[in-house]
């Protein structure tokens, strides 16, 4: 661990210095907040390891008012499916209602979601805008999720922290949505979501810094 964590956060320097100033869609920019998010998740030890381990998806999202990366009031980040040869390549989603009751006025709000379900994840990435209600949900440091406690496995466990600091807050109601305009950029306009998560295309650059992060 003590030297993976340099080499992976020198990588996430890059990759959010690729990142065009100004832009607020960049692939680079999207995955690199992503692995400091799942690196900080990971070393506070938030997230139980056996978690990650058995997901099927993860979606990793920040909202940073002020930020080249991520602006307004709403969230962007990446999802990526668990396939036969490991993590596919990142899809761009974004989020604009996030509500974290009395934490949401907080400057950076991080949230990573954990999918035990494919139903769950063809409902993520299904067109159209998936809505937060009705699922497990894991926060902070001491919640441990159903995964690891040996309870009924949620369907998606939420994990988030305002400015720092691990909250524990329904997020009901929040919608969720693919990105579709930066994927198109990114990949192509005839490429679709299901066609990143088989692996059909070539993973964007950096993708291998942000696959090391998932796995530990």
């Amino acid at each position: 661990m003590k030297t993976r964590t340099p080499r992976l956060l020198l990588a996430t320097l890059a990759l959010i210095t690729v990142a065009p100033i100004g832009c607020a869609t960049s692939m680079g920019g999207r995955m690199g907040e992503s692995v400091t998010t799942l690196e900080s998740f990971r070393e506070s030890k938030s997230i139980p390891p056996e978690v990650l381990e058995g997901a099927k998806g993860v979606a990793v999202l920040r909202r940073s008012d002020g930020s080249f990366i991520v602006g307004g009031s709403g969230a962007q980040g990446v999802f990526l499916a668990r396939n036969r040869t490991g993590w596919s390549s990142p899809v761009s989603i974004e989020s604009w209602s996030i509500s974290l009751g009395v934490q949401a006025g907080g400057t950076t709000t991080e949230i990573v979601m954990i999918f035990n379900s494919e139903d769950e994840i063809a409902s993520f990435l299904k067109s159209g805008t998936y809505m937060m209600g009705g699922v497990g949900a894991a926060f902070g440091k001491s919640s441990a999720s159903a995964t690891s406690s040996g309870g009924p496995v949620p369907k998606v466990a939420v994990y988030a922290r305002v400015d720092g600091v691990y909250v524990g807050a329904s997020i009901d109601g929040t919608s969720f949505h693919v990105d579709t305009k930066q994927n198109a950029e990114i990949y192509g306009a005839a490429t679709t979501t299901q066609d990143i998560i088989d692996g059909k295309v070539p993973p964007p650059p950096g993708a291998t810094v942000l696959w090391q992060a998932l796995e530990g």
